[in-house]
Order: structure tokens, then sequence, then C-alpha cells
């Protein structure tokens, strides 16, 4: 969980950076809502022990969620990538076998 951790708090690093490169004014630019440093969200710690508590390591994955919301939102916003149910919306309306020139049913064959 704690490269786990890094990794968002890499990508959201990543996305500040990036929103400055864009000319963004910095009170918009993205920051976590929570703030990670080395195997804690806020105060609480990510890792399960004996020593960390049931209640603050709830906290520290519910925190890390809640990020990883703010840096998905952000990823969509910012790129040409289409939610999943948009693109499986299109495959719905399109059907199974549109990609089938003879149209004829490959299933039962």
């Amino acid at each position: 969980m704690i490269l786990y951790l890094m990794c968002l708090k890499d990508f959201a690093d990543f996305a500040n950076s990036k929103d400055k490169e864009n000319n963004i004014p910095l009170e918009k630019c993205f920051k976590l809502p929570y703030k990670i440093e080395n195997d804690k969200v806020e105060t609480y710690s990510i890792t399960k022990s004996f020593n960390n508590k049931q209640e603050s390591w709830t906290k520290a994955l519910k925190y890390t969620l809640c990020n990883l919301k703010w840096v998905l939102n952000w990823f969509v916003g910012n790129t040409n990538v289409q939610p999943l149910s948009a693109t499986v919306s299109l495959y719905a309306k399109r059907g199974p076998d549109s990609n089938n020139p003879s149209g004829k049913n490959l299933r039962n064959l």
C-alpha cells in the first residue's frame, strides 16, 4: 500500500506540474485534498499493524480513495479518454457482431 500511495502522490505532482505548464492560476492547480507523506494520508498510517488501530487504518483508506477520486476526475477532464460507461453503451447500440461484414451470426457456426 505504501508503494500505491507513492504512485498516487507522484501522479498528483505530475498533474500539478501540467496545470502549471498550462498557465492555470496557482489557486486552481491540481492539489490532493488529503496530504500524502511516506506511509501516511494526513496523519493516518496506511500500514496494517498492531500499533495501528482499525479506525485509523480505515480513515487512511477512506482518504486515499478520496484522493484517487480527485486524480481520476482530473485525468478524465484533461485527456481525451472516454469513461467506460460511454464505451459500453456504444457497444450495446451497435451490437456484438457489428464488425462482421457478412452479416452472419458467427456465434452459431
